[in-house]
């Protein structure tokens, strides 16, 4: 029994001294708030936050500016704007928000909501969103020591002009202008606290490389006011990614060309040799057309992806008149003049050994139908018999059918000799064509790439992108 109670007594003894400190840690929360609570009370009896927190009216208040981009939302190259999501760090001091931390329980920094407080009106300039300015009214924080941290995230679209004339190896540089929309320079000044912005938390857009950020701040003056106004530039810098179009515009466009070339591999007398080119030449049509609806209409240049295919067509074009006369040189009349000398000299011995071509002997001069030599003249009938007259006639009739059957035969080889000539010549210039288109689209394409060199060079990427202090 004795046991009993002493248990008894004990745990009540615990569930006091719990008790006790239950009400010792309220009693210091309420302390601590009723603190916080006194100290905005203390801050704000006076304040207003329409006045610019200076102690002269003639001081300049210097406001500190940084950016941390995050996402790059979407880049319309038709439209030419550029969204983005970042965070905006803007720092300033307000000599009426200071106080002794002592004074209020070593309470040093409180947040408090925006509307409370005085803050620079920044504006973006050429804001696409008309509906909002994008920059959220998220609550600052106030040190005991008077500096301001507000750190606003912000949705922004503003327009970006989109130079096209390197697509898809172009680089872009997107501007931001902000700036006070009520103070000029002498009210207050804005400055940066780094040349680079934060891209520290960066997430990685599947069309955009981001090369870097950078962030300046300028004096500009405008024509409504006689003094000059302090302008907050952020530049973004971004890179297409060029995959997916060399994947599915430049290479199938290349192999387009190639196909072309092959027709000259064909035999000249192939039915198809027409048709394989313009199914080509309008297969070009279509991709040229699909890449027109991905860029923006615009003048001030013609993008490289388009002169590559532009330039194509032509080829392209340029070699179905080569191969309609081509066809034609092959499919010459039997009646046909020879083949002159001179070309003959240069279809049959200078080209076939620069273009690896095993061409026939040919005769070097004309080949022209001979007749039979003139009949010897046979005895008169006079020195003849009855018998040998019957003889002679005969004889003289067979002889002159020989000589046109032999004359019509000479004719019908140098006939055909000139025919095979030629379609040798149409088959020598239809390999000397894809040498040279050949030639001409690999320096087209050679040239193209090396026009695409990146404008920005790696090492200032290097400094750009090195992490910040």
């Amino acid at each position: 029994m004795s046991v009993v109670f002493i248990f008894i007594v004990m745990l009540s003894r615990l569930l006091v001294t719990a008790g006790n400190d239950t009400v010792v840690e309220r009693s210091a929360q309420v302390r601590k708030i009723s603190q916080e609570q006194r100290l905005v009370a203390d801050l704000f009896q006076n304040y207003s936050s329409i006045i610019r927190p200076v102690m002269n009216q003639n001081e300049t208040l210097i406001v500190t500016c940084d950016a941390a981009l995050q996402t790059i939302a979407d880049f319309n190259q038709k439209k030419q704007y550029i969204q983005t999501n970042m965070w905006l760090r803007l720092k300033w001091k307000d000599f009426n928000l200071q106080w002794n931390p002592d004074d209020y329980g070593g309470v040093s920094s409180i947040t408090v909501p925006l509307d409370l407080i005085w803050r620079p009106d920044l504006h973006l300039h050429r804001n696409r969103n008309k509906d909002t300015s994008g920059i959220s009214s998220i609550s600052p924080r106030l040190t005991s020591s008077g500096v301001v941290y507000w750190n606003t995230p912000a949705n922004i679209m503003s327009p970006c002009r989109y130079d096209a004339s390197y697509f898809p190896f172009d680089e872009q540089h997107c501007q931001l202008t902000f700036s006070s929309w009520s103070y000029n320079y002498d009210a207050v000044h804005l400055r940066v606290s780094n040349s680079i912005a934060d891209i520290s938390n960066y997430q990685d857009n599947g069309i955009w490389d981001l090369l870097g950020m950078l962030q300046v701040v300028n004096t500009t003056y405008y024509t409504c006011c006689p003094k000059p106004f302090s302008v907050y530039i952020v530049t973004i810098v971004v890179r297409h990614r060029p995959l997916f179009y060399l994947s599915n515009l430049l290479i199938p466009c290349c192999l387009i060309v190639a196909i072309t070339m092959c027709s000259f591999l064909l035999a000249v007398d192939s039915g198809e040799k027409i048709s394989l080119v313009v199914t080509n030449l309008l297969s070009l049509v279509v991709f040229m057309n699909n890449l027109s609806k991905a860029i923006p209409n615009s003048s001030d240049g013609i993008p490289l992806m388009i002169q590559y295919i532009a330039v194509t067509i032509a080829i392209v074009t340029i070699s179905m008149l080569a191969t309609v006369c081509v066809l034609r040189i092959h499919y010459r009349p039997s009646l046909a003049k020879p083949v002159p000398a001179w070309l003959k000299k240069v279809a049959f011995v200078y080209l076939p050994p620069i273009l690896i071509l095993r061409v026939p002997a040919y005769k070097m001069t004309p080949a022209t139908p001979a007749i039979g030599e003139p009949l010897r003249e046979m005895p008169s009938s006079s020195d003849a018999g009855s018998d040998g007259g019957t003889t002679l006639a005969n004889f003289v009739s067979i002889n002159r059918r020989l000589r046109c059957l032999t004359a019509r035969c000479k004719r019908q080889d140098a006939a055909r000799e000139i025919v095979a000539e030629w379609k040798q010549v149409a088959r020598v210039i239809d390999r000397m064509l894809f040498v040279v288109f050949l030639v001409v689209t690999v320096s087209l394409t050679m040239g193209i790439l090396m026009q695409s060199k990146p404008q920005t060079s790696p090492e200032q990427i290097e400094i750009w992108q090195q992490p910040r202090d």
